[in-house]
């Protein structure tokens, strides 16, 4: 959800044992793709509905050996 995207200027980086959860989502646009490839495809046809979904971030931490996990 591109509407996301407000979030990341608002929030502190992440420590590696923190997540994000953010509550109440409006969606205000449409979208296309995925990633780098991500397009704007118009605005959404019910603006400023909140939905009933809770998104959940994480900053990933890379590992190289199952001794690096944690447990």
């Amino acid at each position: 959800m591109p509407e996301l995207f407000f979030s990341r200027l608002i929030t502190e980086k992440l420590n590696d044992n923190e997540a994000l959860i953010v509550e109440g989502l409006g969606k205000y646009s449409e979208y296309d793709g995925y990633s780098t490839g991500l397009k704007y495809a118009g605005k959404h046809k019910d603006p400023g509905i909140k939905y009933n979904r809770k998104v959940i971030a994480i900053d990933a931490v890379p590992f190289s050996s199952k001794r690096d996990r944690l447990t």
